[in-house]
């Protein structure tokens, strides 16, 4: 069967060059595809994460937009006191994980013909789409909220996208786009179903990179779950195709400000839960559109969702400073997911973690730091 998109509400399918961006029903879609034997296992001669086209749908494969990502090193990060594997995502080339999503998005967008979109973000997304709809010659114009760092909106600016900046929460301006997207195509990196289709082959790297020895346990910082997901979705073909015995289990890391999943019940959670700004604006997501998604992968891996404090996002921070890796907040919260973990459920697993953002992403916060003497 051709891989097909697929309502997760109402279970219509659509061809993959079809091109919408959710259900007529309003469900958001995802990408179905038929793997059940190792034989379908295949790889291409392309570069970075491009090695994995034969398992990434399109709808043409000849309209690839890439700028060289994929492949991010697995580095061994230990003390007496803890001993974790770190994926650097912070070395994709618009200094994020977002580049997984946005190059094979923007290439099924190139692939449909459409010549210009819409994106809301909170930075490192509209960054990536930015950079990848600027090689693609796409026209995308970026909401952004108005506190948005300056550095991220200059890297934005710079791929020549239209920046709209929007007063108010995070949640104010995803209405804003969708507003927008009413009448546009929109390259979002939580409903379109093609991001996650980029953020899967983090899965695929790390059963490649470690020989099929997948971690035990994957802890990764949680906003809108676009890595988290894409683990998820990456894995569990991995598994469908018997090329790993289990799932590992997944752990999602939000700030204790702002942890709408943490506290999650049937009904969506408000507002009220929020505690105030956390340095981690990234994952400061109050209304995760794939929240029951999410926690979905949660319960079918034995996995959990946990929450970090200020302070422990600020002590990994000079952790990984003092060992050389500069990260910015929202990328550091993995490990401090990670430390946490250790110390609530000790060091029998092995454990792997992602930087997700790097430092020069968030200078300006960087420097508040150094100032207050709160990393050395």
């Amino acid at each position: 069967m051709k891989p097909v998109l697929i309502c997760g509400q109402c279970k219509t399918k659509f061809p993959l060059d079809f091109p919408i961006w959710k259900c007529n029903c309003g469900g958001m879609l995802d990408i179905s595809m038929e793997l059940t034997d190792k034989n379908q296992w295949k790889t291409s001669k392309l570069p970075g994460l491009w090695r994995y086209l034969p398992l990434i749908p399109l709808p043409d494969n000849e309209c690839i937009v890439t700028l060289g990502e994929g492949l991010t090193p697995i580095t061994h990060f230990s003390d007496k006191n803890y001993d974790i594997l770190i994926k650097q995502e912070q070395l994709f080339p618009t200094g994020s994980y977002k580049d997984r999503g946005a190059a094979v998005m923007v290439s099924a967008i190139k692939a449909l013909g459409i010549d210009s979109v819409v994106e809301d973000s909170s930075g490192n997304a509209g960054c990536a789409i930015a950079a990848y709809c600027a090689r693609a010659k796409v026209e995308c114009s970026i909401y952004v909220p108005s506190s948005t760092s300056p550095a991220k909106l200059m890297q934005i600016a710079s791929y020549g996208a239209r920046i709209v900046k929007v007063d108010g929460t995070r949640e104010d301006t995803a209405r804003a786009a969708w507003e927008a997207a009413q009448t546009a195509y929109y390259a979002s990196h939580s409903w379109n179903p093609f991001f996650f289709q980029g953020t899967k082959t983090f899965a695929y790297e790390i059963w490649e990179q470690t020989e099929g020895n997948v971690p035990d346990v994957i802890i990764l910082p949680v906003g809108n779950g676009t890595l988290f997901l894409g683990a998820y979705f990456g894995f569990w073909e991995l598994l469908s195709m018997g090329l790993i015995q289990k799932i590992p289990r997944l752990v999602g890391v939000q700030a204790s400000r702002c942890a709408p999943l943490f506290h999650w019940d049937e009904h969506m959670v408000s507002e009220e839960i929020i505690k105030g700004p956390t340095i981690a604006e990234g994952i400061a997501i109050v209304k995760p559109v794939r929240g029951k998604q999410i926690l979905e992968a949660v319960h079918e891996t034995n996995g959990l969702i946990i929450t970090v404090e200020e302070e422990e996002i600020v002590g990994a921070l000079q952790i990984a400073v003092n060992h050389g890796f500069f990260v910015e907040p929202t990328g550091i919260v993995g490990l401090a997911g990670a430390l946490r973990y250790f110390r609530e459920y000790g060091q029998s697993e092995t454990v792997l973690t992602a930087f997700t953002g790097h430092g020069l992403k968030s200078p300006e916060k960087i420097q508040s730091l150094l100032d207050h003497g709160l990393v050395l």
